[in-house]
């Protein structure tokens, strides 16, 4: 507590030394733009161009036809093959080969005696639409900030910004006595630096 007291006091006395407290003093103020100029970067990027084209084909249309008859030819050839085979070789193998052979026969005998009617296949040309795309390079400009010239006091000054101030600029302006050897014996005010 007797640090914070001592603090405080310290303060306050230097405050009232008239010298030490207008040292430096820092205050507001607006300086006149005279130019603003665009600082231009160009940059590239890639742009997706995309356009729309014609392809020409053909559309197929499938009608008609039946499929030819299976079943009862199959069976009755089964059934005759089987007799036979059972004739020839008094055995279950033999009746069983011949009951497959005379399938297939009776089965392909069927299909040559009614062979159902023909498939017609009709083509017809068509256009459809079809979008391709690629990956272009673009470059473009773009501002990236300003070169300002301003004026304060007869005095101009240059900064770069990241925006266009307009007509006027508001500056901060730092007050303090000249650090030279020419403060020790004062003959009057000497040019003021400014310092924005």
């Amino acid at each position: 507590m007797k640090k914070i007291v001592l603090s405080a006091t310290m303060v306050a006395m230097l405050g009232s030394i008239p010298g030490l407290a207008a040292a430096q003093q820092s205050y507001g103020d607006v300086a006149k733009v005279t130019a603003s100029t665009p600082v231009v970067e160009r940059f590239t990027e890639q742009r997706r161009d995309c356009r729309v084209e014609q392809v020409n084909g053909y559309q197929e249309r499938v009608t008609g036809g039946t499929p030819p008859p299976t079943g009862a030819g199959a069976v009755v050839g089964a059934i005759i093959g089987g007799v036979i085979g059972h004739q020839f070789g008094y055995s279950g193998g033999a009746t069983a080969a011949g009951a497959a052979v005379g399938g297939l026969v009776g089965n392909q005998v069927e299909k040559d005696n009614n062979p159902g009617t023909p498939v017609e296949v009709e083509r017809t040309p068509v256009s459809r639409d079809v979008e391709r795309c690629r990956y272009v390079p673009e470059s473009r400009d773009r501002v990236v900030g300003y070169d300002v010239t301003y004026e304060y006091n007869g005095h101009q000054f240059q900064a770069r910004m990241p925006y266009d101030p307009g007509t006027e600029l508001p500056v901060n302006v730092d007050v303090r006595p000249p650090v030279t050897p020419r403060a020790a014996a004062w003959n009057g005010p000497a040019n003021p630096s400014y310092r924005y």
